[in-house]
């Protein structure tokens, strides 16, 4: 259930009931707030995210931008 694995349908369910995203989607299908609660372009290829306070895994560990960071350079080594 690697949420990097497939751009699966059964398993975008699954792992969307385990993992939560930096940004999602409203009702209308418009950009909302998940675990960043806003964001904007400062430059032409970077983004800033304001992380939500507060936000721990499952032992308790801060969620924090570092892991964030590792995530983003994950997937890139993924080539996803």
């Amino acid at each position: 259930m690697d949420p990097h694995s497939l751009n699966e349908s059964l398993q975008l369910s699954v792992t969307g009931n385990i993992y939560e995203p930096l940004v999602g989607r409203g009702k209308d299908l418009a950009l909302a707030p998940a675990l960043a609660t806003s964001w904007k372009q400062t430059s032409p290829n970077v983004w800033r995210f304001e992380l939500r306070k507060g936000v721990t895994f499952h032992d308790g560990t801060p969620f924090t931008a570092d892991d964030v960071v590792f995530t983003l350079a994950r997937v890139a080594r993924r080539g996803l």
